[in-house]
């Protein structure tokens, strides 16, 4: 029975597939495609026609550098046009297309360069083909390395208009959604960093940032955009290198600060140690000879193959160990060394994978995955040692909390009768200083509820004290809102201050904002009160700006902050003007010249003002412009 699916495989291999062109739908198996020809070094056309390849499946590989490969492709096309064929990958490309009626096309696809060189004209290494409907075709490709670099033989197939957009845009998409994974971790762990100066996540965001730098490099696109990279091939190619390397040993420097594996692991954590020293040394060497020499990839390769081999062994161990951070660390670290080593055994040539140049980019995401989770928990685990230590320290810390509380009781209590602002100042002032006067330019505002005596005659004394707190605590959220400070209750009335104690800018226009949200805050106050009072609540506002004498009043056993001079007279007197027009805002010469730009008003008639000996003009602010 094994003999007889043998002999099946080997008829299925032995005929090869023809591979239909539609631009629809171009889907095939490579493998099953391509027949590859052995041949001395700089071989003719002429002298593989009659000869016998061998699928591709079958051939002994890797292939050989110096020596020539050529490959064998049979097309049919159901659709016409011109399709886009790569080959693989080769330092000279040539493609002979041999069409039904005997005429055979030379297409020179690439020529000897340098292996960086040849990576940089990757997509170009292309051959543009037009075909026939019905019309069938054989392809034969010599690909050939004059370096140590063995070429590569694959087929894709794109048609002409799909080519650009496969070939560069969705190659863009995908570097972008792997560049953008690799920066959120690189600004959430510089984020952990400063938080708490651990410097694990230093070299964690570091190994990032090199590591998009390195594929950056890698990937041939940024040529395409950045035309200036493409003068400097192998200095390009010199600084890829450079970052892969150094990017294995940040990630080996931040797995030795975060898992401890000189305590974990201390024979493995001497070993990587003295190779990732010895490697640091000689990488300036190797670069050079792999970049400079010409000699391929392949010493580079094997120097990858150890870093992995050396991760993978460490990070197996340290499953072994009692330390669940390490273990979601060892199993991401894991499976980002096993997808690096298959990455590497293919490019040194053992088997071939179509997507390859992605398995590195997998491993990192996975370990990106894992890395987050034993974060989660290395979190929480800190957090539970915190609260262990706290609960050790419990008696000290609540005798502590208690003497806080009493204090805070104690300022809240004080704040109440006192402006906040005026608290706060008062604390950062010596006790000979606290009765200091200054002059200050500040705008002043006084609101006042329209007949609430009438108001207050129908209702109980706690209704009274239940409605003007409400009052109160409405409209001081708003003062507040806008940088004001209440300065005294009086009555049913709020006297509130923009500019003392504490110094703000844009005063006047604060105030007239803050002016026009308290008339808003009326509509709730009615809804919640005017059921009670058969009757409306209505404010009047008036205010006005200049220059005041502000400081603490009073003796040293009692004080209070206040302002007082002729400002705050006539903007009293301006909020009487309301007394006729209620639910208003009435505002001074003074105030209305800074908030002109921001609000529309309506000029009032000029008026005598009691202790005033020239009349004033007056305003009233209809609303926001």
């Amino acid at each position: 029975m094994s003999i007889l699916f043998l002999t099946i495989g080997l008829t299925l291999y032995s005929t090869p597939q023809t591979v239909v062109l539609n631009k629809k739908d171009i889907s095939f198996n490579p493998k099953n495609a391509i027949e590859v020809l052995e041949m001395p070094y700089n071989s003719d056309f002429r002298s593989i026609l009659n000869k016998e390849f061998t699928p591709l499946p079958l051939i002994k590989r890797p292939f050989r550098p110096q020596q020539d490969y050529w490959a064998k492709y049979k097309f049919k096309c159901d659709d016409p046009g011109e399709y886009y064929f790569y080959f693989g990958k080769g330092e000279y490309i040539t493609a002979y297309v041999e069409r039904q009626d005997g005429a055979i096309d030379k297409k020179e696809i690439g020529e000897f360069t340098k292996r960086s060189e040849a990576d940089v004209a990757d997509i170009s290494k292309s051959a543009k083909i037009h075909f026939k409907k019905g019309e069938e075709a054989t392809v034969y490709v010599q690909l050939r390395n004059e370096t140590n670099f063995p070429p590569r033989i694959n087929l894709s197939i794109q048609n002409a208009e799909e080519f650009q957009h496969e070939m560069l845009f969705k190659r863009l998409g995908i570097q972008a959604i792997f560049h953008s994974a690799i920066w959120m971790m690189i600004f959430y762990t510089l984020f952990l960093w400063i938080s708490i100066q651990d410097r694990a996540y230093l070299y964690y965001a570091f190994y990032m940032a090199v590591l998009s730098a390195a594929f950056f490099l890698h990937d041939q696109i940024h040529y395409h955009i950045f035309t200036l990279l493409a003068e400097y091939p192998q200095e390009m190619h010199f600084l890829e290198i450079a970052a892969a390397q150094m990017s294995m040993v940040l990630y080996f420097l931040f797995m030795k600060k975060l898992i401890d594996t000189k305590k974990l692991v201390p024979f493995l954590n001497t070993v990587t140690t003295w190779w990732m020293i010895i490697k640091t040394l000689l990488l300036p060497i190797l670069i050079y000879i792999n970049t400079y020499l010409i000699l391929g990839d392949a010493l580079l390769n094997y120097v990858f193959l150890i870093d992995f081999g050396f991760l993978f062994i460490t990070c197996i161990a340290l499953l072994f160990k009692k330390d669940r951070v390490a273990t979601y660390f060892a199993i991401g670290s894991i499976f980002l060394s096993v997808m690096g080593l298959l990455t590497i055994l293919g490019v040194i040539g053992f088997f071939d994978i179509s997507w390859s140049e992605h398995l590195v980019q997998m491993g990192i995401l996975g370990q990106i995955i894992f890395f987050s989770m034993g974060l989660g928990y290395k979190t929480r685990r800190d957090a539970n040692l915190v609260f262990e230590l706290q609960k050790k320290n419990e008696d000290l810390v609540g005798k502590l909390r208690k003497k806080v509380n009493e204090q805070e009781k104690t300022l809240r209590l004080f704040m109440r009768y006192v402006p906040e602002p005026v608290v706060a100042k008062a604390l950062n002032k010596s006790e000979e200083s606290m009765f200091d006067g200054e002059l200050r330019y500040v705008t002043t505002v006084f609101c006042d509820v329209r007949g609430f005596t009438t108001i207050s005659e129908e209702l109980g004394p706690q209704e009274v004290v239940g409605f003007l707190n409400d009052f109160y605590s409405t409209m001081t959220v708003v003062i507040k809102k806008y940088g004001g400070s209440v300065n005294q209750f009086i009555g049913d009335e709020i006297f509130a201050v923009f500019g003392a104690p504490l110094s703000t800018s844009n005063n006047e226009q604060r105030a007239v904002l803050s002016a026009l949200e308290m008339l808003e805050k009326v509509s709730y106050l009615n809804e919640k009160y005017q059921p009670r009072f058969r009757r409306p609540i209505q404010i009047g506002i008036g205010m006005n700006a200049g220059e005041v004498v502000a400081g603490n009043l009073g003796s040293e056993e009692k004080m209070g902050y206040s302002v007082s001079g002729d400002t705050v007279n006539t903007a009293k007197r301006i909020e009487g003007l309301t007394k006729e027009q209620p639910n208003s805002i009435v505002i001074s010469e003074t105030v209305y010249n800074k908030v002109s730009s921001i609000v529309d008003v309506e000029e009032m008639e000029t008026v005598d003002l009691k202790g005033k000996k020239e009349r004033i003009k007056t305003y009233k602010v209809i609303g926001k412009k």
